[in-house]
């Protein structure tokens, strides 16, 4: 569930930026799933997830202060 709220995240932001644009998204799961995930048991097997990056260079999760990570 929160890699479909992550992936529907990076579409909703897609395509508002000019093409040649070079974009980093900056993403912070906010929804029921991601506050009952265990980050330490889980995070891993949702950072190698393949996710449709769109024309972002980068995207990272901001789970908290110490823990943001790059997909």
């Amino acid at each position: 569930m929160v890699f479909e709220d992550i992936q529907d995240a990076i579409i909703r932001k897609s395509g508002k930026y000019p093409e040649e644009a070079i974009i980093d998204l900056l993403i912070y799961p906010n929804s029921n799933p991601a506050f009952v995930m265990n980050p330490e048991r889980e995070l891993p097997m949702l950072l190698n997830m393949p996710f449709d990056r769109r024309e972002f260079r980068r995207i990272f999760l901001f789970w908290d202060s110490g823990t943001i990570n790059e997909i």
